[in-house]
């Protein structure tokens, strides 16, 4: 596969998103693979209805039907190079 995404109810940082990554990157697929993902953001997030709160992060339903059909067409919102990974990413791969 070309692209892989990630969606997670979680923070991106330490999630699985972040894992994809790091054996992306140290597997030597980075250069193939487009990873998209969605989570979190790394910030608070208020109380409040869990429907409410998921549309606020781009993470209802229809945000990620949108997100992953305007990927897949080529029109890429979320494209980070997997250059190298992240210090966390390379913690978790030397285990």
């Amino acid at each position: 596969h070309r692209i892989i995404f990630t969606i997670e109810e979680n923070s991106l940082q330490g999630g699985f998103g972040q894992k994809i990554s790091s054996f992306l990157i140290t597997g030597g697929y980075a250069k193939k693979i487009s990873l998209q993902q969605k989570g979190f953001p790394d910030k608070f997030i208020t109380h409040g209805e869990r429907s409410v709160l998921l549309d606020q992060v781009g993470l209802s339903a229809s945000q990620i039907g949108q997100w992953i059909v305007s990927t897949i067409k080529g029109e890429k919102e979320n494209t980070k190079p997997l250059t190298q990974p992240s210090l966390l990413g390379s913690l978790i791969a030397s285990l």
